[in-house]
């Protein structure tokens, strides 16, 4: 007796199942064969390889380690010229998104163990939540100066032909560090795209503050904006620095390489504390 069994493809203009043929039916039963009308299985994709790893945050620290020295090297160049206050902070902020560069190729220096790793990962955390606190309240230091003494800006011309290329260099390479950072679920690296973001902001500052005083005579608005941008900078660093008061960054041991080592072989004591050797009485020498 043979079953009924139709396909499963339905005809839209007939409205109805299409039936396959008797000799059909039976090769499909005995041998598991896909009917001709039915769509063909797909098979699952495979597993797709993840976009970002550790090696490409070590490439992207070293892009911006190379672009950075460039910023600070024209950046005090010009604030030498030109007094500005935003270009001075412009110049810092890079000295520090290069100061950190250098922590994250550190950081992301894989040939060491994960426990090492990590300890790295909270150093350089903290590391450049410190430069933030510095940077802040050095730039904001110099825009209050500048705004006490009422000094102008001179030079325009070489603020504008810094800040255009600076603005989309470090938007788009803090925008990269970001995506990577959280991909591979770094937090130093993301302080450090935040960095880069600030530069990208300072570059926007200069922008702001030539257009300002060129067109309106807004002598104050360069200093302004430097020191907004640097109070945030230093309140930035000192909330990080709160939140990992956990870690213990204000000590020495945070800080030293031999840490790990130590802490390890402290575990291991404790790990190992109580245990008891059958047949062995008092205390193992």
């Amino acid at each position: 007796m043979l079953l009924r069994w139709t396909c499963s493809k339905k005809l839209p203009a007939a409205g109805r199942y299409r039936f396959a043929s008797p000799r059909h039916r039976v090769l499909t039963k005995s041998v598991g064969a896909a009917c001709a009308m039915c769509p063909p299985a797909v098979a699952p994709p495979p597993a797709a390889a993840p976009a970002f790893t550790t090696r490409s945050a070590y490439n992207v620290s070293l892009v911006s380690l190379l672009v950075t020295i460039a910023a600070v090297v024209a950046g005090l160049f010009i604030t030498l010229n030109s007094h500005s206050s935003s270009t001075l902070g412009f110049a810092l902020e890079n000295l520090v998104d290069t100061l950190g560069s250098v922590l994250i190729l550190w950081r992301f220096d894989t040939n060491h163990t994960d426990e090492v790793l990590e300890r790295r990962e909270q150093r350089t955390g903290a590391g450049i939540a410190l430069m933030f606190v510095a940077l802040g309240c050095t730039v904001a230091g110099n825009a209050t100066s500048h705004l006490l003494h009422r000094d102008p800006l001179k030079d325009r011309l070489a603020l504008l032909s810094l800040a255009l290329p600076s603005f989309v260099v470090f938007l788009i390479l803090g925008r990269f560090k970001w995506r990577i950072a959280v991909a591979i679920e770094s937090p130093s690296l993301k302080k450090d795209a935040i960095c880069s973001l600030c530069g990208s902001a300072m570059s926007l500052g200069v922008l702001l503050s030539y257009v300002l005083d060129t067109h309106f005579g807004l002598w104050w608005a360069d200093a302004t904006i430097a020191a907004a941008v640097g109070a945030g900078l230093a309140l930035y660093g000192a909330f990080t620095l709160r939140a990992t008061r956990s870690y213990r960054w204000w000590t020495r041991l945070f800080w030293s390489e031999g840490a790990v080592s130590r802490d390890s072989r402290a575990k291991a004591r404790s790990a190992t504390e109580g245990l008891e050797i059958p047949g062995v009485e008092g205390d193992v020498v």
